[in-house]
């Protein structure tokens, strides 16, 4: 939804009923407020080619005007040449991840993290990219995706099959939206048993469609 955001505007918006909603600015292309079910409103810029998603900062600790400020100049930074973020490849992520978060957890949380990235993500993200030329040769009638775009449609996914949306940002890896500022100090639940559960409807909601999608086509072909 697109409309003009004020001080007033931006303090009235309504939390939706499920989900997130996203305000978007008519003054400001790219800037917007992302109002999540629980009512939390959160400053966002979604910007460039590959629609890179940033989160500015949570409403109302940060004001509009800051928020807008903000966006600007990463806007401006961005035309010049300068706001190019670092990438690295997923192995050296991960030995980051590693280094600076699991070595923060306890023994068995840390464990875990590890076992689920080595067993379900690790062998496959190893040559994504081969894979990736792979795949959009075999379905070249869509538009080109990337790696956020999937993130993108995990995320819309998960609330679509009742996922709660701070279990949804701690499955990204986020550190802002519902962990922010004084929330991450009170809230130290890791959410194991919580993204289990969210990764197995995922599994399920993903299988059914891979189902129908096969059951279409033995049907046309019939």
């Amino acid at each position: 939804m697109r409309l003009t955001l004020t001080d007033i505007s931006v303090r009235q918006l309504r939390a939706p009923t499920r989900g997130q909603k996203m305000y978007r600015d008519a003054a400001l292309a790219g800037f917007g407020v992302r109002v999540s079910q629980a009512g939390a409103k959160t400053f966002v810029l979604v910007h460039g080619r590959q629609r890179q998603f940033l989160t500015i900062g949570r409403y109302p600790i940060i004001t509009l005007a800051q928020a807008r400020a903000e966006a600007k100049r990463i806007l401006a930074e961005k035309t010049l040449g300068q706001h190019q973020p670092r990438s690295i490849k997923f192995e050296d992520a991960y030995d980051l991840f590693k280094k600076h978060h699991c070595a923060t957890k306890k023994p068995r949380t840390s464990k875990d993290y590890r076992r689920m990235i080595e067993v379900h993500f690790l062998p496959k993200l190893r040559g994504f990219s081969k894979f990736k030329l792979a795949l959009d040769r075999e379905i070249g009638t869509i538009d080109p995706f990337t790696i956020h775009d999937l993130r993108r449609s995990f995320a819309s996914g998960l609330q679509r099959v009742g996922i709660r949306i701070d279990v949804t940002e701690r499955l990204l890896a986020h550190r802002s939206g519902s962990f922010a500022g004084i929330v991450s100090v009170y809230q130290q639940h890791d959410l194991m048993p919580e993204m289990r559960d969210a990764v197995s409807k995922w599994e399920t909601h993903v299988a059914s469609l891979v189902t129908a999608r096969e059951q279409v086509s033995a049907t046309r072909a019939a």
